[in-house]
């Protein structure tokens, strides 16, 4: 489980499947279109919380995919 909120969303949060974890950042599957390249989120997963910047999101067949990149605050 992951919970992602974009920063100037009113605070929407967004729930998505952890897919995976690195160093460096995340990758979560979700329902969400809205999550473009650059956009900042506040989340929290099993290993970590804080801010995050997206990478990369596509569309799959029934959902999003996005990663993201673990920010310093």
């Amino acid at each position: 489980m992951a919970l992602l909120v974009p920063e100037g969303s009113e605070g929407v949060p967004i729930s998505g499947v952890l897919v995976d974890v690195g160093v460096d950042g995340f990758r979560v599957r979700h329902p969400y279109p809205g999550l473009k390249q650059n956009d900042i989120v506040r989340f929290i997963h099993r290993s970590q919380e804080g801010r995050a910047r997206v990478i990369w999101s596509r569309k799959t067949s029934t959902d999003f995919e996005t990663g993201f990149e673990y920010l310093k605050d």
